[in-house]
């Protein structure tokens, strides 16, 4: 079985549907982003 490279797991979460995937070598400022994205969205649904 060949192992996943780092891009194929970000392209297999981004076919769930998100546009932007975010990873460990990330700065912290990208989660605190990616964190008040989520909220909005979650408070948009119905």
């Amino acid at each position: 079985m060949a192992t996943k490279s780092q891009r194929d797991y970000e392209k297999e979460v981004r076919s769930w549907g998100f546009s932007h995937v975010f990873t460990w070598s990330d700065s912290p400022y990208m989660f605190a982003a990616a964190a008040v994205l989520l909220r909005s969205a979650f408070e948009a649904l119905p």
